[in-house]
């Protein structure tokens, strides 16, 4: 039935964990270079990235988006994995960009 094939597809999105939405205080004369950089760092470092709205990179663990927020003096960070352990891999993995790219935060 519609509803048996509905409910199995949406069971795989049940297993996955993720982080709120993480806003990174950056000033708004900041944020877009500093999305640049990232940017320019991201091509390099993966090869699956999509530049809409921001960069979201996707891995075998999961996902991760960094985008500059349109409303507020901020940088937005969200992650999402299949697992707790891979969530804390994508984390790590984004400290470690903001760091090297100067970026302070407290994720």
């Amino acid at each position: 039935s519609r509803e048996k094939n509905l409910n199995k597809f949406l069971k795989r999105f049940s297993r996955l964990v993720s982080t709120p939405e993480i806003k990174i205080p950056c000033d708004d004369k900041k944020k877009f270079s500093l999305i640049q950089k990232v940017t320019i760092y991201a091509k390099k470092k993966y090869n699956n990235v999509n530049f809409i709205d921001g960069i979201r990179v996707d891995t075998k663990k999961g996902w991760w988006l960094l985008r500059a927020s349109n409303t507020q003096p901020a940088l937005v960070v969200r992650c999402e994995a299949k697992s707790k352990d891979d969530l804390s891999h994508l984390i790590s993995d984004i400290k470690q960009i903001l760091k090297s790219n100067n970026i302070d935060n407290n994720l």
